[in-house]
C-alpha cells in the first residue's frame, strides 16, 4: 500500500486555496489572532477572579482551589499569558488593555478583596494559627525596603509621561495612545502600594481564618502568579515602557543611570514578591495549630546573645561590609574617565570563595551527609532559578576566556586584561551558586539545631556570609547592567536559545541571591 508523502499531503491542502492571501488579509488575519490570544488569558484571570471569591460561599469552589487540578489549570494559564506577552510585545494599545484589566482585577479588587475576607488575627474566632511574620520576620522590611524607591522611581516616570503629553519628538503612536499610558503607569503604582501596604501591614500580622484556610492558600497562589506573570512582562517590556514615558527627554544626562535602576528593582521586586507569595501559599506550619500560650513563644523567643556572641556577630559583620567593597571596585573600573586596573575583579573571587570557605564549615558542623529532608516547592522553584544563573556565568566565562585569548586578532577590544580576569571570575561565580544551591538544600538557619548556635564561629559565619551574598548580588547587578560582557553578547550572539539563557539567566540569578540572603 502506498504512503502518502508530506509534499503529496501539502498538494491536496493547496487544491482547496483558491488564490494566495493578500498582505492585508495576513496583517488582519495576525491582529485578530493576537486579540483572541489576550481575550483568553484575560478570561484566565477573570475564572481565577471568580473562582477565589465564589469559594467564599461555594464548598464546590473551594474544592477546586485546593485540587490538584489546578497545577494544570495554572500551567495553561502561564502558557496562554507567555504567548499574550510575547505576541503583543508590539501592539501598544493591545498590551496596555490586557495589562490595565489583570492589574485592576487581580492586583488590586482581588488583592484588596482576599485580604478582607480570608485573614483574621490570632485568638479571633478561636483562630489558634502563627501569622506569616513567624516565618519570615524580617521580610516586611526587605519588601518595603524595594518597594519605597521603586515607587519613587515610578513616579518619576510617571511625571515624565504627563510632561511629555505634547512632546512632538515622541512617535504619532505614542502620542494618540498617550491616555492609555498614563492610566497604566498610575494603576500600577497603585497596584504596588496597595501590595506593600497589605502584605506589611495586614497579611503579616494576620492569619489564616480558621473556616478559609484553602481560600487563602487558593488567594497567595493567585497573587505569587499575577507577580510572576508580570516578572516576565517586565524581562520584555521594560526597555519599551521605558521609552514610552518619554523619560530620556525630560532627564537627559540622567537618564542611563535611571533605566538601570529602575530595571534592577522591577525585575528583582516582581520576583520577590512572586516567590513570596507562593511560600506563604505553600507554608505547611500555616494548616497546624499552635498552642499560643506555650511552645511556640519559647521557640520563637529570642535568646539573649552573650558578650562573646555579640563579638563575633560584630567580626562578621565586619568580614561582610568588607566583601562590599568588591561590587564598588567593579563599579568604579565600568566608569570611563577613572582609570582602573582589571585586576580589580579579583576582589569578586575572593569574595565568592571565602562564600564557599565558610558554607563548607557550616556543612561541615551540620553533616554533610546528612539528606535533605522535604523539599518544599519553593526550595525547588528557587534552586531552578539558581541551576539557570549557574548554567549562564559558565557559558559566560567559557565565552569571556575566549574572547580574551582571540583579543590580539580582534579591533572591537580595547582592554584585553578586562576578559583576562573577569572569566575567572564568572567561572567561579558559576561554581559559588552551585555550592549555595547545595548549601540551600541541606540547612535551614531557621530549625537549625541550638546547639550549633551556642558555636561562638556559627554566629561569625552567619553574619558574614549573608553581607557577602548581598555582595555578590550587587556584583551580578552591576555586571548585567553596566558592564560590556552583556552588551557585546547581545551583538555577537545570535541564537534564540543562547539569546534567551543570557537575558533570563542573570535574572534569575538575582533572583536566587536575593532568596538566599533573605534565607540567612
Amino acid at each position: 500500500m502506498e504512503l502518502y508523502s508530506t509534499d503529496k499531503l501539502w498538494v491536496l491542502s493547496d487544491n482547496f486555496s483558491s488564490h494566495p492571501p493578500s498582505q492585508s488579509d495576513v496583517n488582519k488575519t495576525m491582529d485578530a489572532t493576537k486579540w483572541m490570544v489576550a481575550s483568553y488569558s484575560m478570561m484566565f484571570y477573570v475564572a481565577l477572579f471568580l473562582l477565589g471569591a465564589l469559594s467564599a460561599w461555594f464548598q464546590t469552589c473551594v474544592r477546586i482551589c485546593s485540587s490538584q487540578v489546578m497545577l494544570l489549570v495554572f500551567l495553561v494559564g502561564a502558557l496562554m499569558d507567555f504567548m499574550s506577552i510575547f505576541t503583543n510585545s508590539h501592539n501598544l494599545q493591545l498590551k496596555i488593555y490586557f495589562r490595565l484589566a489583570a492589574g485592576l482585577l487581580i492586583g488590586i479588587v482581588f488583592m484588596m478583596f482576599g485580604a478582607v475576607l480570608f485573614f483574621s488575627k490570632q485568638e479571633e474566632e478561636g483562630n489558634r494559627l502563627p501569622t506569616l511574620q513567624k516565618h519570615q520576620p524580617s521580610m516586611g522590611f526587605v519588601v518595603a525596603g524595594i518597594t519605597i524607591p521603586l515607587i519613587i522611581v515610578e513616579c518619576f516616570l510617571l511625571a515624565s509621561t504627563w510632561a511629555s503629553k505634547k512632546n512632538l519628538d515622541l512617535p504619532h503612536e505614542v502620542r494618540n495612545a498617550w491616555p492609555l499610558i498614563v492610566s497604566d503607569k498610575l494603576v500600577f503604582l497603585l497596584q504596588k502600594i496597595i501590595q506593600a501596604i497589605i502584605y506589611c501591614s495586614v497579611l503579616r500580622y494576620k492569619t489564616f481564618r480558621p473556616h478559609f484556610v484553602e481560600n487563602a492558600k487558593f488567594y497567595l497562589k493567585v497573587l505569587a502568579f499575577f507577580n510572576f506573570i508580570e516578572w516576565i512582562d517586565s524581562q520584555v517590556n521594560e526597555d519599551r515602557d521605558v521609552q514610552l514615558s518619554g523619560a530620556k527627554i525630560v532627564f537627559k544626562a540622567w537618564f542611563d543611570v535611571f533605566v538601570i535602576f529602575y530595571k534592577a528593582l522591577i525585575i528583582d521586586y516582581r520576583l520577590l514578591c512572586s516567590l513570596l507569595f507562593l511560600e506563604h501559599a505553600l507554608e505547611e506550619a500555616n494548616s497546624r495549630e499552635v498552642d499560643l500560650g506555650g511552645d511556640v513563644r519559647r521557640a520563637t523567643a529570642r535568646r539573649m546573645l552573650t558578650t562573646e556572641e555579640e563579638k563575633h556577630r560584630n567580626y562578621g559583620l565586619m568580614i561582610g561590609f568588607i566583601s562590599l567593597s568588591s561590587p564598588l571596585l567593579c563599579a568604579l573600573y565600568y566608569v570611563p574617565n577613572l582609570p582602573m586596573p582589571a585586576w580589580v575583579h579579583v576582589f569578586s573571587i575572593a569574595v565568592n570563595l571565602t562564600i564557599i570557605v565558610f558554607g563548607a564549615i557550616f556543612l561541615r558542623r551540620n553533616g554533610f551527609a546528612g539528606e535533605a529532608s522535604g523539599l518544599s516547592g519553593v526550595k525547588i522553584t528557587v534552586c531552578c532559578l539558581g541551576a539557570v544563573g549557574f548554567i549562564c556565568w559558565l557559558l559566560k566565562a567559557n565565552i569571556a576566556a575566549y574572547w580574551a585569548i582571540t583579543a590580539k586578532d580582534r579591533t572591537d577590544v580595547d582592554d584585553p586584561s578586562y576578559f583576562t580576569w573577569v572569566a575567572p571570575k564568572y567561572l567561579v561565580r558559576g561554581l559559588t551558586t552551585a555550592f549555595l544551591i547545595f548549601l540551600f538544600m541541606k540547612l535551614d538557619t531557621v530549625t537549625m539545631p541550638q546547639e550549633i548556635r551556642h558555636i561562638l564561629s556559627y554566629h561569625l559565619q552567619v553574619f558574614a556570609m549573608t553581607v557577602m551574598i548581598l555582595a555578590t548580588f550587587l556584583e551580578c547587578l552591576i555586571d548585567q547592567y553596566v558592564g560590556p560582557m552583556d552588551s557585546r553578547l547581545r551583538n555577537e550572539i545570535q541564537d534564540l536559545s543562547l539569546k534567551i539563557l543570557f537575558d533570563a539567566g542573570p535574572a534569575m540569578s538575582l533572583g536566587f541571591l536575593i532568596h538566599l540572603f533573605l534565607h540567612f
